[in-house]
């Protein structure tokens, strides 16, 4: 069973098959924060149903299949069934690949597996395989103002679990000012949160107030920059985490758009079908926008939102300079 919409599959976790979850999942976007946020809904669903539940997580670029399948053919210490998580599927190598197809043809009875992808392509044998048991949802070729509108209803239900409600209106001009990046969006809707925590309505005089959209003006013409010019990181102030994160977000956008477009240039899409795709890049602009692309194909894009994580995850935990993370994302995909 597949899915290309991010409501179906919560409906299908939460209403439809609360009784009779399947033990396959995989999740396919190029987004890494979007694809974390699938893996903890599929598991609170599971978790809903076996509240003895396990988990392991597990990296395709540091794992190997034997780890894995070991992990998924074992029961349990504590009782309960185990749900392994493997993110970054596509970068197995071929001969993981097919052992995991086997697998996905009998999965164990006490396990359950969630599959992370960056895209559709590279796991197609993975669907084939496991396409009794598997329950997907793919995001990989989303349209750039399907999304918008995903992330708008998203941002509006967020506000309606605090028992606010978020003016359409404002949430437009987030997704106009901030971008099209979930962990970006969520930052904002945080502090708008908090800014309007005696009030019901966020509106978009509040938006305007504490949104950064201003500096993220600048930081998206820079974040641009850095992605599609290799231009260097020049800065006249010191670089903080409140800085930081949100600018992550913009590169992740940019990033995204990479993906996106090198999912195009595959395809064979006419330039008029690319362009219908990418209103928000017009003319000489898009043109520019390919002829990277081409050059650089979608791994480089896909290689970068991994590093991007890996830094977000850094300095997140403290564990690394802002600055110097920085710098650091900036030279690995240039090297």
């Amino acid at each position: 069973m597949k899915f290309h919409n991010w409501a179906s599959l919560e409906k299908h976790l939460f209403e439809t098959s609360v009784k009779h979850l399947s033990s396959l999942y995989l999740a396919m976007t190029p987004c890494t924060y979007e694809r974390k946020k699938i893996f903890a809904m599929i598991f609170e669903a599971i978790q809903k149903k076996e509240p003895q539940v396990s988990i392991a997580r597990f990296e395709g670029a540091q794992v190997s299949i034997e780890e894995v399948l070991e992990q998924l053919n074992s029961k349990s210490l504590f009782g309960g069934p185990t749900v392994v998580q493997l993110d970054g599927v596509e970068k197995l190598k071929k001969n993981s690949l097919e052992a995991l197809s086997q697998y996905m043809e009998a999965p164990s009875p006490f396990s359950y597996l969630i599959l992370g992808s960056g895209g559709s392509k590279q796991v197609s044998a993975l669907v084939q395989k496991g396409k009794r048991d598997l329950v997907a949802l793919d995001l990989s070729d989303e349209k750039p103002w399907d999304k918008k509108t995903r992330l708008q209803t998203y941002l509006a239900k967020r506000a309606s679990q605090e028992s606010k409600v978020l003016a359409a209106d404002a949430a437009v001009y987030l997704l106009d000012h901030v971008g099209l990046d979930l962990s970006a969006l969520e930052q904002e809707m945080h502090k708008l949160l908090c800014y309007c925590i005696e009030r019901k309505q966020i509106t978009l005089e509040d938006v305007r107030k504490i949104s950064s959209s201003e500096k993220q003006i600048n930081t998206w013409q820079l974040a641009e920059a850095i992605i599609w010019e290799k231009a260097p990181l020049a800065l006249e102030h010191q670089i903080e985490l409140s800085w930081l994160l949100p600018f992550i977000g913009q590169l992740r956008y940019q990033l995204h758009i990479g993906v996106q477009l090198a999912s195009c240039v595959e395809n064979q899409y006419s330039a008029e079908e690319i362009s219908a795709q990418f209103p928000q890049i017009r003319g000489p602009l898009l043109s520019k926008r390919l002829s990277v692309v081409r050059k650089l194909k979608r791994r480089f894009f896909q290689h970068a939102l991994h590093e991007l994580f890996e830094i977000e995850l850094l300095t997140k935990n403290h564990a690394c300079n802002p600055a110097l993370a920085l710098d650091l994302f900036i030279s690995k995909i240039r090297t």
